[in-house]
């Protein structure tokens, strides 16, 4: 049987989510990011951080 583990992981910026991470039970894993909800696949916690961390760099170099 698999530990259940909530994750939810999110950037908000003026108000706003632009990039979050959540298995919402239900919908499963998912992200939304800028406005549109897609699903991914949950690996480990640390790909999933480093997912999250590689992607929050690359809004900050391209401004978003």
């Amino acid at each position: 049987m698999k530990a259940a583990l909530l994750v939810r992981e999110r950037v908000i910026v003026g108000g706003v989510r632009v990039l979050g991470y959540d298995n919402e039970r239900g919908k499963g894993d998912h992200r939304h990011i800028e406005g549109r909800e897609e699903p991914f696949i949950f690996t480990t916690i640390e790909e999933l951080i480093a997912r999250f961390v590689h992607e929050v760099e690359a809004m900050q170099r391209s401004g978003s």
